[in-house]
């Protein structure tokens, strides 16, 4: 079940094995291993796993991904917001982003609550540094 939902969840957020292998600091190689079952992640990689794919370890290593849905932002009718800076619109969904965004939350969603709060002022501040 594991090997499975780790691709389905992985195409389902739109990532490429490179990304998420990049993001875990391992090969890419052993990514695909876990993908078809070849080797199994450390209970640290899945805690990692997990927090890409904003899931439980408990939902990763029983439950059928397909019961999920919109965990990495993924919406057939995405959301439109307007860019503070440019005044253009956009789509916030996960598919529609480059590489470099979806490597940040990837690496974002592994930090402690503590450390996303502080990411989060700061980069309030440089909107707001933008918009005077």
């Amino acid at each position: 079940m594991l090997s499975q939902n780790l691709k389905i969840f992985r195409k389902k957020c739109g990532f490429t094995q490179k990304v998420i292998a990049d993001s875990l600091n391992i090969d890419r190689s052993t990514y695909t291993y876990y993908e078809t079952g070849k080797s199994s992640p450390t209970i640290e990689t899945l805690c990692k796993l997990s927090k890409i794919f904003n899931v439980t370890i408990d939902d990763l290593v029983t439950r059928p991904a397909s019961a999920f849905s919109n965990n990495c932002l993924l919406n057939d009718n995405p959301p439109i917001y307007r860019s503070r800076t440019s005044g253009q619109e956009g789509v916030t969904a996960m598919g529609m982003l480059n590489t470099d965004e979806k490597k940040l939350i990837i690496d974002y969603r592994q930090l402690p609550e503590s450390q996303k709060r502080e990411i989060t002022k700061m980069i309030s501040g440089f909107l707001r540094h933008q918009e005077d």
